[in-house]
């Protein structure tokens, strides 16, 4: 009767082969490359696996880089469809900030108690700038003061620094309050503003051109000899 020892492997010899890779190199959650790594590393040198491993390795890494790429893609792509696909901002007015973080705007002719995106800077939305809103009403962005409006002529000053403005005639003046740019400005009677498309601020001081006429661009020189009279004098 023959011996089952010559058949079967001996306790010694499998823990010899179980111990040719390290025991971190079992452990799960480690990536392929580094139970690669960790193969190679308990490889004798000259073994003949170790060419193939390091084109095992070769590998993952162009397709992790590949992969990599394309999730990049991918996160592009979407951001450009979220931008195709979002609905448009509606343009209003900033007529009052009287708390920070909240703002009193104007949407289309009507008027709204609005929030303002924490990430604005403090001094980015003034009075009178053109804003934009989200679908909630947030202000998300300023425009600044808009480009356009009418001009109407200061008739009085009020002591809270409000002005009287003349309209067309057989109409009533109004008060327009100032666009933050205009707070400390020195108004005077008479002057021209520029009011924003709500026409409810003055949000830029013109030049009166009328006064600009009677300027001398350049002061020529005169002599006594030009003046005449004087030798008889």
């Amino acid at each position: 009767m023959s011996d089952s020892s010559e058949f079967s492997p001996s306790k010694d010899s499998s823990r010899s082969r179980g111990s040719s890779f390290p025991k971190s190199s079992r452990q799960s959650g480690s990536s392929p490359l580094e139970l690669i790594d960790q193969c190679l590393a308990s490889l004798p040198e000259g073994d003949q696996r170790i060419p193939l491993l390091y084109q095992l390795r070769h590998r993952l890494v162009e397709q992790s880089t590949a992969s990599q790429q394309q999730e990049a893609d991918i996160k592009k792509l979407q951001g450009v469809l979220e931008k195709l696909t979002a609905p448009a901002n509606r343009i209003g007015t900033l007529l009052d900030q009287p708390d920070k973080g909240v703002a009193r705007i104007m949407v289309g002719g009507a008027e709204y108690y609005a929030n303002v995106d924490p990430r604005l800077e403090g001094d980015s939305v003034k009075v009178g700038h053109q804003i934009l809103v989200n679908e909630a009403y947030v202000v998300i962005r300023s425009l600044g003061y808009d480009r356009s409006g009418p001009i109407v002529k200061v008739r009085e000053i009020l002591g809270d620094g409000r002005l009287r403005i003349d309209q067309e005639a057989g109409r009533q003046g109004i008060l327009i309050q100032r666009a933050d740019g205009l707070a400390s400005a020195n108004l005077k009677v008479g002057d021209e503003v520029r009011l924003d498309p709500t026409h409810r601020i003055a949000i830029e001081r013109l030049e009166n051109p009328e006064g600009q006429s009677h300027l001398l661009a350049e002061l020529p020189t005169v002599r006594w000899e030009h003046i005449g009279g004087q030798q008889e004098a």
